[in-house]
């Protein structure tokens, strides 16, 4: 509630800043028109001398009339110009209300994510204490799970950190094949289940660094909730001014009412779980995949089907022709 009232607050600002300008124009062209038409009007009292008594007295009358429909515009357009000034109003704050709605769901979130493994810290230490029967295999398999938990909060605010510090990272870009690069890591990697597909000549401009966390996130991804035995198909093509590399994989898919959300941070479907049955991760990684892209100029876009594949496509601007030519 407060929140909103802070929106409309800074609306209502905004809009009667913009009136302010309206009339303050308003008044600018009033003045010059009527100064003009009444110029006008004594340039011909001046001229026809023979009628002084009737144009002295027309134009006092058309300057009435003028007043009066200037009056009248503007207050049509003062009218029209509210309803207008309170839309752009609406519009120009409608990109920090989303940043500011979003801050206020991340800080929300983080906390609820932050709090469950120190309210297990605390549950189980208390326990501990206050069990006089506590033997010392009790103690090593509680200090066990403090640290797993210990390591959940490591990780959990690494992850923040690289989401919070995303946007300030200069990236430096390469021309790369992305084919040859993912033939060279292929045996690498520690999933055995990759079948790889495309050609060389597949050359964009990247950040390595940037692109290769996407290609552990989306393949992690992949791997976690497809089944053991299954391929991950990863497609390395040229589309137009753009290079497409597209991760697929088998398995239950998304949701049509979970797609527009999979990117948001801290989100998990009902039905996200891994391959062994359990809800894993905080739901950061696309999260992170989709800014790390949008560093490079590129963009994430994923397509499912339940139950059978769903694909997540990294799409990538194609090194220039110069650029792949000295590299070819």
């Amino acid at each position: 509630m407060k929140y909103l009232t802070l929106t409309q607050s800074a609306t209502f600002k905004l809009t009667t800043w913009y009136l302010l300008l309206l009339v303050v124009i308003c008044l600018v062209f009033n003045v010059a028109i009527y100064g003009a038409a009444t110029s006008d009007m004594a340039d011909i009292a001046f001229v026809d001398q023979t009628h002084t008594e009737y144009v002295v007295t027309n134009l006092d009358a058309v300057k009435e009339h003028t007043l009066q429909t200037m009056l009248r515009l503007n207050i049509i357009i003062l009218i029209i110009g509210s309803v207008v000034c309170y839309f752009r109003a609406r519009r120009a704050l409608k990109p920090i209300e989303e940043a500011q709605r979003n801050q206020i769901d991340f800080i929300s979130n983080a906390s609820h994510e932050l709090n469950t493994p120190l309210a297990t810290l605390r549950a189980e230490i208390e326990f501990i204490l206050t069990d006089p029967k506590a033997t010392k295999s009790d103690l090593k398999e509680v200090l066990q799970s403090n640290l797993e938990e210990v390591i959940s909060l490591s990780t959990l605010t690494s992850i923040l950190l690289k989401l919070s510090h995303a946007q300030s990272i200069k990236v430096d870009f390469e021309a790369v094949d992305l084919y040859k690069a993912f033939v060279m890591r292929k045996d690498k990697l520690r999933y055995r289940r990759i079948v790889l597909k495309g050609k060389p000549g597949c050359i964009a401009n990247v950040n390595r660094a940037l692109f290769r966390d996407i290609a552990r996130i989306l393949l992690n991804n992949a791997h976690k909730y497809s089944p053991p035995d299954s391929k991950i198909v990863l497609e390395i093509a040229r589309k137009g001014r753009f290079v497409t590399v597209s991760f697929t994989n088998e398995g239950e898919g998304i949701k049509k009412e979970d797609l527009p959300h999979v990117f948001d941070r801290f989100y998990r479907s009902d039905t996200a779980h891994s391959s062994n049955g359990k809800i894993e991760g905080y739901g950061l990684g696309l999260s992170i995949a989709k800014q790390m892209a949008e560093l490079m100029r590129g963009q994430i876009s994923v397509k499912s089907v339940p139950n059978k594949y769903t694909t997540f496509t990294v799409q990538i601007p194609a090194a220039r022709a110069r650029r792949q030519s000295l590299l070819q």
